[in-house]
């Protein structure tokens, strides 16, 4: 075992970024300190999501190591204690659907179990997909991407993964759920991953995405670790602009990263425009470095058939008060004018 762990560390030094990742994203991430949404017990207690609504969760794992320098320093068991951390945050939450980021197969460097199958257990969400992005080389496995866990059945699972790097490999995982809370209408949820060290990167990564989910019928639900704030240069943005995704624009400016002093937004939830978030909590848990972003989406109310009915009442201010412009008969095939002059709008009374 010591060798295998040896062998790790020493083949993220050699990658140039999975041992000293960590390290360089931190001090990339400096920057001023703002509020939190919630401060209160570790992990928060949420009531359980009303009838009509899915709640999601999203959350960069970390690959289990809490806040640990580097999973490969870490034992197994350590490894496995901070999952049942994690799984305990879950449960607390009392999540629908979590998108998962930074989340290991049996890999060398984080205890050589499967985390995807011992999270689903303990946190007790049955149903799990996880795609794998990055890889280890030589005599060192590595397995490790994006996931998600649901209570409801997945369905048409896909896992991409995004160019390859010498950083570190990225990708996104997609699944298709059918919500009660939704009478079973289809819904597609997504966990992604984006580069940590350059823009241009997750630029294309974000495309890759989008033009992904131009294949796929939606509603969706996008959540994951964009490593970018909301104003950030051809990032979440504009990618919710291009795609007609949407997120709570109350909490845009409140952190997730670093899970001990926040100081940046890198974690997001967003929805498709037959969806809306109702309520969005960001919980302030240290199990990883990033902190659990939890939302409650529930499906926009169609106008109801009397919103969308545009004839003119009795007694309307409008009848007989518009302009003679030569349009014979209105949309129900009724003459104009019915009385000394045309109505204002569509339909003639």
């Amino acid at each position: 075992m010591v060798g295998v762990k040896i062998a790790g560390i020493c083949f993220g030094v050699l990658g140039l970024g999975w041992a000293i990742g960590p390290l360089v994203q931190s001090l990339a991430n400096a920057g001023p300190v703002a509020a939190i949404v919630d401060a209160h017990a570790t992990p928060p207690v949420l009531d359980t999501a009303a009838d009509d609504s899915l709640r999601v969760m999203s959350l960069n794992v970390a690959h289990s190591r809490g806040l640990a320098f580097h999973q490969a320093l870490l034992a197994s068991d350590a490894i496995r204690g901070n999952l049942d951390g994690i799984a305990g945050v879950i449960e607390a939450a009392r999540p629908d659907v979590v998108g998962l980021q930074e989340f290991d197969g049996v890999s060398d460097w984080s205890g050589r179990f499967d985390h995807a199958s011992t999270l689903s257990t303990a946190a007790g969400l049955q149903q799990f997909f996880r795609g794998s992005h990055g890889k280890g080389w030589g005599p060192v496995h590595l397995d490790y991407g994006t996931g998600l866990l649901s209570r409801e059945t997945m369905r048409h699972e896909t896992s991409q993964r995004f160019e390859t790097s010498f950083r570190d490999n990225k990708g996104f995982v997609v699944a298709t759920i059918e919500p009660k809370v939704f009478d079973h209408i289809a819904v597609d949820v997504v966990s992604v991953h984006l580069d940590f060290a350059s823009g241009s990167a997750r630029a294309r990564q974000l495309r890759m995405l989008e033009k992904a989910l131009a294949t796929r019928e939606g509603p969706f639900v996008v959540m994951g670790d964009f490593n970018c704030e909301w104003g950030a240069a051809d990032c979440v943005r504009d990618f919710a602009q291009r795609t007609g995704l949407s997120t709570d624009q109350a909490t845009l400016d409140v952190p997730t990263f670093p899970a001990d002093g926040p100081r940046h937004r890198l974690d997001w939830i967003l929805v498709s425009p037959q969806l809306e978030i109702r309520s969005l909590w960001i919980l302030n848990v240290q199990v990883s470095d990033h902190m659990p972003v939890v939302a409650d989406i529930a499906l926009r109310v169609p106008p109801s058939p009397a919103a969308l009915d545009f004839h003119l009442q009795p007694g309307s201010d409008g009848i007989n008060h518009g302009v003679d412009v030569g349009i014979p008969k209105d949309y129900d095939g009724t003459s104009i004018p019915q009385g000394d002059a045309p109505d204002i709008g569509a339909y003639e009374q």
